[in-house]
């Protein structure tokens, strides 16, 4: 036994002596050099997305880092500590990722979200017709039905390509309509479509103006449209406003049953 000490003592006293009597130490860590946030420009309200940290060192080196985050204006959106956002309302915050002393920041732009299958009902305010036309529609009176789908892409989340149709009118009118969401977060939409009826087209029809807003889930607001028929030619416009709107899932059965 006291011959196994001697060796693990000398064995001890030669390392030391190659290292210069001196006990080895670990490097310096590479010195932070700055950070990088990865994530998109913007996210649509409701929903969530994931932002990561990437930090880069003096030496070249990088990896991903868990830093501190904050968001700017928690009611549009919030960040929790691992960088995922939950978008809130419609609106711009600045998220700010900190570690190390070092700080980096990002604008995210969360946009009201219109994509959905909506279904709601309007009524008539003005209507520029041939005699009888107008007052068959009971301007004013009765309202009709209205159902739209809508898809919402691009990189800033504000394009906007959608179907509207109006079961009872014309004998079933549908329209392909497009548009954007406006940095105040209101939906503006117009297009132009042909009427079609057993392989024949009779009609040309225009949505224009349409201008609504999101409120609680539900569009609020007004649009106008004009019917050319081709035969017998005739124009008939009106302006209208929406009464309800609001998503739903069955819309897209009705709409399939047109």
């Amino acid at each position: 036994m006291r011959w196994f000490h001697l060796v693990s003592a000398l064995a001890l006293m030669t390392l030391a002596a190659g290292c210069g009597g001196q006990t080895p130490t670990a490097p310096a860590s590479a010195t932070l050099k700055g950070l990088t946030i990865t994530g998109v420009d913007a996210v649509l309200t409701g929903l969530s997305t994931l932002f990561t940290v990437t930090a880069t060192f003096a030496d070249g080196s990088s990896r991903s880092v868990t830093p501190t985050w904050r968001s700017s204006n928690p009611q549009v959106a919030t960040v929790d500590s691992t960088g995922r956002v939950e978008s809130r309302a419609h609106g711009t915050t600045i998220l700010t990722a900190s570690s190390e002393g070092q700080v980096v920041s990002k604008t995210v732009h969360v946009v009201n979200n219109f994509a959905g299958t909506w279904a709601g009902s309007f009524v008539v305010n003005a209507c520029d017709a041939p005699p009888g036309d107008c007052a068959a529609k009971e301007v004013d009176t009765f309202s009709f039905p209205l159902y739209m789908e809508i898809a919402q892409t691009g990189t800033d989340q504000s394009d906007i390509k959608a179907t509207l149709t109006i079961p009872s009118w014309f004998d079933g009118a549908h329209a392909n309509i497009s548009g954007r969401v406006s940095p105040d977060g209101r939906l503006n939409l117009a297009g132009t479509s042909e009427l079609t009826s057993h392989g024949r087209t009779w009609a040309t029809f225009t949505m224009a103006a349409w201008d609504t807003a999101l409120t609680d889930g539900a569009m609020t607001g007004r649009w106008t449209q004009r019917l050319d028929n081709l035969q017998p030619p005739y124009a008939e416009s009106m302006e209208n406003e929406l009464l309800t709107m609001k998503l739903s899932s069955n819309a897209a059965a009705r709409m399939s049953a047109r």
